[in-house]
């Protein structure tokens, strides 16, 4: 598995994470919920630690397919910085929601003070739309290359490298 696959595994985390903490602290808001900021909390910390990974594995998934014909270049120079504010976004994020998540497991009736309520719900919402527009740029590093309808004359595939079979 190269980093290009790595990548592609990795990158969903962070997007669907950040999403179901946005929801859940939404949820949490209208019903109440202790449980709901729990899982708004817990989501919301697991996406900040994927989101590094995610974010180094880009750089080498940029080396592998710079070269193909059918990618232009510089197609993926907005991803790679919308990428970055996303993982700043998710790295700051993530350590709030493990605070909040730490305070929330205290005891059995601990609950999280307004503030903290309205932080997270912004750093959810913050993290799931940075994240998912990188994501929607990344994609279009690949779809949208009008070079994938035909292959150019004459062009040769890279040779595998020694650790693909």
């Amino acid at each position: 598995m190269d980093e290009r696959e790595l990548h592609l595994i990795l990158n969903h985390i962070p997007v669907i994470l950040s999403a179901v903490a946005f929801f859940s602290s939404l949820l949490a808001i209208a019903t109440k919920s202790r449980a709901a900021w729990l899982y708004a909390a817990a989501s919301l910390t697991i996406a900040g630690l994927f989101s590094y990974p995610t974010f180094i594995t880009g750089h080498g998934a940029h080396e592998a397919i710079e070269d193909f014909w059918y990618v232009k270049a510089d197609s993926w120079h907005e991803h790679q910085e919308a990428a970055g504010f996303a993982n700043i976004a998710l790295l700051v994020g993530g350590a709030f929601a493990a605070f909040t998540w730490w305070k929330l497991t205290r005891s059995k009736d601990a609950v999280i003070a307004r503030w903290m309520q309205l932080v997270l719900i912004l750093a959810s919402a913050l993290g799931a739309s940075t994240v998912g527009r990188a994501a929607w740029l990344g994609g279009k590093v690949i779809r949208e290359q009008e070079a994938l309808k035909v292959p150019p004359k004459g062009w040769v595939a890279p040779p595998k490298s020694e650790h693909e079979h």
